[in-house]
């Protein structure tokens, strides 16, 4: 049997210094950047539920898709105290191409609705961002993931 691990999810990594811990409350000037330059806008407290889930390991390799439509069911999380900064939960609200030189990896064109992950900062020192699935069990065949 073979068996593919995989996260279908956009994630993008910012190269630009507009976002800041954009998505927290007070940020609303670089939000408004990010919707007008990239027509995504944050989801408050929208990777909440996802973030609080107590990880079990995953019996097969699709329980690692996810789509973020509903962010509770998805089998990742940020993590903890080993990385700077945290994803946020954004939903592409018009038809603005990403810009292909910033913002990868992942397409340019994105539809209307689709959920993403973003994560970026104003600081000119090295940050990171770390999402970890939940524990994946040992296989007898050969795996994939894939994003």
């Amino acid at each position: 049997m073979h068996s593919m691990l995989g996260a279908k999810f956009l994630l993008l990594l910012p190269l630009f210094a507009i976002t800041g811990e954009c998505c927290m409350r007070g940020y609303e000037e670089e939000r408004a950047k990010l919707r007008q330059y990239l027509g995504i806008e944050w989801v408050p407290d929208g990777l909440d539920a996802f973030n609080t889930n107590q990880p079990k390991p995953v019996r097969h390799a699709e329980d690692l898709n996810c789509d973020f439509s509903d962010p509770a069911k998805c089998k990742w999380q940020n993590v903890k105290r080993l990385d700077s900064l945290d994803f946020y939960l954004f939903s592409k609200e018009d038809h603005t191409d990403f810009p292909i030189v910033q913002v990868h990896p992942g397409p340019s064109k994105v539809p209307v609705g689709d959920k993403l992950l973003f994560v970026g900062d104003k600081k000119k020192e090295e940050m990171s961002a770390i999402l970890s699935s939940y524990p994946i069990k040992c296989q007898n065949t050969t795996g994939r993931l894939t994003f």
